[in-house]
């Protein structure tokens, strides 16, 4: 099925062949931004589809107004068996992360997402490209809502779990580099990775004079 030259074909099939496209580059191309998450831990598409897009729709079928495609087991890849259409919801609960290590975080359109419950509210942290920055963000998160039992933190102070000194700055043990953001729950801004703690601190003082920002957060 040529698409591009059959502007009938890609009309009905567009947003099935975008879908399939994507799942072709987040498998197969290392410098695709999700590729690490999925391609790169061994996830990858079948042979039937892998070149095949009429056996894509084929076995998939036109895809739902308000969902998009789901792998029912995350660990497998992609192919008949192992996929259906899925709503957000039904996405976000399979593909919730469960070990103690990563309670309150899940996987979610490429990235992770962490939360944390405080009196019966859930509050989003924030989405991450890592995981070991989800899980630094909920760590965090649970020194100030649950062990401190703080609202929030006061401005311009350092959380008691920050090992690096800085406001803002953080070592991601995972990749060995150090992380410099700002914000807070639901609204960190990632500014970006350094080889110290110094240099990261810097880069986040700069940012916050390019934005204007004098307050910390």
């Amino acid at each position: 099925m040529n698409m591009q030259n059959n502007h009938g074909l890609w009309k009905e099939f567009r947003r099935e062949y975008q879908c399939w496209q994507d799942i072709k580059q987040r498998c197969r191309n290392p410098n695709n931004k999700y590729f690490k998450d999925y391609g790169g831990r061994g996830i990858s598409i079948c042979k039937e589809w892998e070149n095949d897009f009429c056996q894509f729709v084929k076995d998939m079928s036109k895809r739902p107004e308000g969902m998009s495609i789901d792998r029912i087991d995350n660990d497998k890849g992609y192919n008949k068996e192992n996929c259906r259409w899925a709503t957000r919801t039904q996405q976000s609960r399979n593909t919730r992360l469960t070990n103690k290590d990563t309670a309150g975080i899940y996987f979610q359109d490429g990235k992770f997402v962490a939360q944390i419950t405080v009196s019966h509210r859930t509050i989003k942290i924030g989405s991450f490209e890592n995981l070991e920055d989800a899980k630094h963000a909920r760590s965090e998160a649970v020194n100030r809502y649950w062990i401190n039992n703080e609202p929030a933190k006061a401005r311009g102070t350092l959380l008691k779990n920050n090992k690096s000194g800085f406001t803002g700055v953080y070592l991601n043990k995972r990749y060995n580099h150090w992380t410099a953001y700002y914000g807070g729950q639901g609204n960190r801004k990632h500014i970006g990775c350094f080889k110290s703690k110094e240099e990261a601190a810097e880069a986040r003082k700069n940012w916050m004079k390019a934005h204007g920002i004098t307050d910390e957060c």
